[in-house]
């Protein structure tokens, strides 16, 4: 789930004008502690009701609806154009690791 999350920062990052970054972060990170919580209470009182096999169905059966959503809904991300001049990230790494290491 940290891959989700990370990707999901990067998602919106790319795809929020330089003003609204802060706050789509702010209300994505908030969103991510409060499904946290409300999670664990779901998960403690299903289990308690249905038994710890039975809930774990459930929880990977809302994994797939969501990422069926997931897949619905977001459009196809366009590739983001490289800097002129480079066709990997790896030149960019090298350069500033040079620029680190070597002053």
């Amino acid at each position: 789930m940290a891959t989700a999350f990370t990707l999901t920062l990067a998602h919106l990052g790319e795809h929020s004008g330089a003003a609204d970054t802060a706050g789509a972060f702010a209300a994505h990170i908030t969103g991510n502690v409060a499904s946290n919580l409300f999670g664990r209470l779901f998960a403690a009182a299903l289990a308690d009701h249905v038994g710890r096999a039975s809930s774990f169905g459930a929880f990977a059966l809302l994994n797939l609806a969501g990422a069926a959503l997931v897949y619905v809904s977001l459009g196809r991300t366009p590739v983001t154009a490289a800097m002129p001049g480079q066709t990997t990230a790896m030149p960019a790494w090298v350069h500033i690791c040079a620029i680190r290491c070597c002053g």
